[in-house]
């Protein structure tokens, strides 16, 4: 299996059917610091001022870092789907995977070095920290998304995150970090007894294609929520788990 942009991607690990587990660790770190300024809900230009300082900051400190790896999708007849041999129970995963033989199970993070820094600050500093944290997140998604889609000639990717719905539990969060393993450790992020990951700033979940693109939003009914992407279509057991709050879409 050839892999585009090898400079930036190292092999973590190969599993039973040659895929190999990618770890994405030289991302850029390019901060909107004019956009996140005009997200900051605050009328004060020293907070503004103190944000523009923390932006310049972390732009030499951000090290976002993913990792994910190919998966073999086997369905059943049932809510069990198994990725790689192992076990995920849910309909909605599911049915989501049903007909894909490929599916990408990811993990990203603002990385620890961001973590740290986040740590060292206090007062203001750390409040006004949060969203730039949030981008080097995102930027570790993005760059995660794009790998894929070009690696693999994939047009369309959806996600699905442990405990961001009901529909699929966050206890099932383990089973993914057995998939995984050893990829979370070796970009820093690990899983707590209560299936908290750690960094706070690390999302996780299965990537996969689509034709008609898959948001976690439409079965959600919590609002308001600024980073809703689509209406939720109606009453369900999909209830958002307020320990995952970072589902990607792709």
């Amino acid at each position: 299996m050839t892999f585009a942009n090898a400079a930036t991607a190292r092999a973590a690990e190969i599993n039973d059917f040659n895929c190999a587990g990618i770890i994405l660790e030289e991302i850029e770190a390019d901060f909107d610091v004019d956009l996140m300024t005009s997200k900051i809900k605050t009328g004060s230009e020293k907070a503004v001022k103190l944000f523009h300082e923390l932006a310049r900051e972390a732009g030499t400190l951000a090290r976002p870092k993913a990792s994910f790896t190919v998966c073999r999708v086997e369905t059943t007849v049932g809510p069990k789907v198994y990725l790689d041999n192992v076990s995920f129970t849910s309909q909605l995963l599911r049915d989501n995977l049903a007909g894909l033989d490929w599916a990408y199970a990811y993990v990203a993070t603002e990385g620890n070095e961001f973590a740290r820094w986040f740590e060292s600050l206090s007062g203001a500093r750390q409040v006004l920290s949060w969203p730039i944290r949030y981008a080097a997140l995102k930027m570790a998604e993005k760059a995660l998304v794009k790998f894929i889609k070009s690696t693999f000639n994939v047009n369309q990717l959806s996600s699905m995150n442990p405990g961001t719905l009901k529909l699929w539990p966050i206890e099932q969060q383990r089973s993914l970090f057995d998939l995984l393993d050893p990829l979370p450790e070796s970009i820093g992020v690990s899983l707590g007894s209560e299936c908290w990951m750690s960094p706070d700033l690390a999302s996780s979940g299965v990537l996969f294609e689509t034709e008609s693109r898959f948001y976690n939003c439409q079965l959600c009914p919590l609002e308001p929520c600024e980073r809703r992407k689509k209406p939720n279509l109606g009453p369900t057991n999909g209830w958002p788990n307020p320990k995952n709050r970072f589902g990607l879409v792709a």
